[in-house]
């Protein structure tokens, strides 16, 4: 088994471009293949590996992607409230912590 410590091959790097254009979200498919959750982000998207075009970096409509620290899903920024969970999130909070 892979060390999430360890660098990034370029079939990691291909095989998570696939699964992220197949619609997998990127924190499942960090675990999936045991890797660092940040640096497989910057691949995907093609902040780094920018040298790999096939399959190219996944970028749906130019929009970043951020995980909520509360639900750890992935989600587009523009549903980022606080610069730290998403919407739904937020809302739940707010039920539970407002009268």
């Amino acid at each position: 088994m892979k060390n999430k410590n360890e660098k990034l091959s370029y079939e990691v790097v291909v095989e998570a471009r696939k699964l992220a254009w197949a619609g997998i979200r990127i924190t499942e498919i960090s675990k999936k293949l045991n890797v660092e959750y940040q640096a497989l982000y910057k691949a995907i998207i093609g902040e780094s590996w920018e040298h790999v075009k096939t399959p190219e970096p996944f970028k749906k409509e130019n929009i970043e992607i951020f995980v909520c620290r509360k639900c750890f899903k992935d989600f587009p920024v523009v549903e980022k409230v606080n610069g730290k969970i998403c919407k739904t999130c937020y809302k739940e909070y707010r039920k539970k912590y407002t009268k």
